[in-house]
Order: C-alpha cells, then structure tokens, then sequence
C-alpha cells in the first residue's frame, strides 16, 4: 500500500498535555453524537446509492417494454401463408386472430396455431 493511499490519523497530543476546558455536559453529549453521525453516513449513503441505481434500472426497463410494446416498428406488417391448399389465405389469416398492425410481442402464436387446427379438424 502506498502512503498517498493511506489514511493517516491525526498526531495524539502527548499524555502530559492539558485538555481544554469543556462547556459541561451538553458539550460532552454532542461530542458523543458526531461519532455516531459518522458511524451511520456510510450505511445512510450505501442504501440510497442503492434506491437510486434500483430506480433508475427500474425506469429504463419500464421504459424498453413500453416503447416494444407500442412502437411500430415491432408491427405486422405482412401475413405470408405457405402451403394453404384447401382453404384460401384470407381465410386462414382471419381465422388465426393475427391483424396487421398488431403488435409481434402481443400476438399469440399458439392460441393462433391452436384456432387453425380445430378449423382443420373441423373440415
């Protein structure tokens, strides 16, 4: 460890030097308050570092997943049915509850996949 990055305390006045007069004992009780002050600054300091870096992730994921979840750049913009058949692609589109405009994030792709085969199993 360097003596730059060392705390060095204060010199203690030699056992023979006189105190100085105290002004009784309400000097004496604020005297036995700063060490607790500075006991409790470092917890106090830690745990609202804490909120704040707490807050301001909360606010920055809060802030992503509404800005996903309406923006429209994550819209549907276009339906491509392959392999359809025996149904036209206007009717399998309608059947799967996907619109276009609809959110990617939002659409649900299993209950979509679920409605086209109870229409396929009815056919």
């Amino acid at each position: 460890m360097l003596p730059v990055n060392r705390r060095i305390a204060p010199p203690k006045p030699p056992p023979d030097a006189v105190e100085p007069m105290g002004r009784g004992a309400a000097a004496d009780r604020e005297n036995k308050l700063i060490p607790r002050f500075r006991k409790v600054v470092p917890f106090v300091r830690g745990f609202f570092g804490a909120v704040l870096v707490a807050g301001v992730a909360l606010g920055i994921a809060w802030s992503a997943r509404r800005y996903v979840l309406t923006s429209s750049r994550f819209a549907v913009t276009d339906i491509e049915v392959v392999g359809a058949h025996t149904r036209s692609n206007e009717t399998i589109i309608r059947e799967s509850d996907i619109a276009i405009g609809q959110n990617v994030f939002t659409a649900n792709l299993d209950q979509a996949r679920a409605s086209l085969e109870k229409e396929r199993l009815r056919s």
